[in-house]
């Protein structure tokens, strides 16, 4: 599907085979399990843990390969390549108690970057890039502020001193514990998207959006997908989502006009174009495709 959706990834930059390079990483990160926590929630944690701290070590390998290239990157865009093209395996997990009620829980992985797998950025606009850094600063800062939330959950759980309050509590930090799961799949999902594993990346969005269907950013990234597999009817379903509870997204009706578009309804093209460039009056993008959609809407109608 032609131009859908800039802000995800286009082609892999070119390396030499002969210059390719593997790098190995261990990553550990540790989360502390409430007595009302299921063991699957504690991997998780320590697991997403574990993969950060395994790719800020990967990261600062990413941003020198690219220097030796002679390819300058801001720190935001190294957090994008690295996270888009580290790939994990060897996941262990080790449950300790600490106490009578409290378990620990620590994940130990590999995570290895192949310089093969680097995306690409000199051949991508600077719109494109803007977009892919805000979508996961976006995605990354969603993550920090659930987590933080669920820590000031915990707090206060501990100072409450009636069954009541503290029933009540729990079930929230259980609705939170849920919704983070819910953002800690989109994040991983936009990750398979950079690397191009879009089937992938759709199974595991429908699974964060079952998890917290109210959770928009599932439904973009999933439309984000849908693009890439030129899958335009589902694309627009997601963005219909979307566009419902954000109506000045002018991301989304852009994204929109361009899967109604590929379907042949212009008219349907032609007012969402004509919606990103009130919501965004430098969007030239849209400005060029409803001019483009304009032209072949007029030529259809003259015969």
């Amino acid at each position: 599907m032609k131009k859908i959706l800039g802000a995800v990834l286009g082609m892999l930059l070119f390396v030499n085979p002969a210059s390719a390079e593997i790098q190995t990483y261990d990553g550990e990160g540790v989360y502390i399990m409430s007595d009302f926590e299921t063991p699957e929630i504690g991997k998780e944690r320590a697991k997403a843990r574990a993969e950060r701290n395994a790719q800020e070590q990967a990261g600062v390998w990413v941003d020198s390969y690219l220097k030796v290239q002679n390819y300058m990157v801001v720190e935001d865009e190294v957090t994008v390549i690295t996270g888009g093209i580290m790939s994990v395996e060897n996941v262990q997990y080790f449950i300790e108690p600490i106490n009578d009620e409290i378990l620990s829980v620590r994940a130990t992985l590999t995570a290895k970057i192949d310089s093969d797998q680097i995306p690409t950025w000199t051949n991508r606009t600077v719109e494109e890039k803007s977009n892919l850094v805000a979508e996961n600063q976006k995605l990354l800062q969603a993550n920090q502020a659930k987590e933080q939330q669920i820590e000031e959950l915990k707090l206060q759980l501990k100072q409450v001193t009636t069954v009541e309050e503290k029933t009540e509590l729990q079930i929230q930090i259980t609705q939170e514990d849920q919704k983070l799961s819910a953002y800690q799949k989109i994040y991983d999902a936009h990750n398979m998207i950079i690397a191009g594993h879009y089937s992938d990346a759709v199974d595991l969005l429908t699974a964060a959006i079952e998890l917290d269907p109210e959770n928009t950013d599932g439904y973009f990234q999933r439309a984000c997908a849908y693009a890439k597999l030129n899958q335009p009817r589902p694309m627009i379903k997601d963005l219909n989502v979307v566009i419902k509870h954000e109506p000045n997204n002018a991301i989304a009706y852009f994204d929109r006009g361009l899967a109604y578009k590929e379907l042949g309804r212009l008219n349907y093209a032609l007012e969402d174009f004509q919606k990103a460039v009130e919501l965004d009056p430098n969007n030239q993008a849209a400005r060029d495709e409803f001019a483009e959609c304009y032209q072949i809407f007029q030529t259809y109608y003259q015969y």
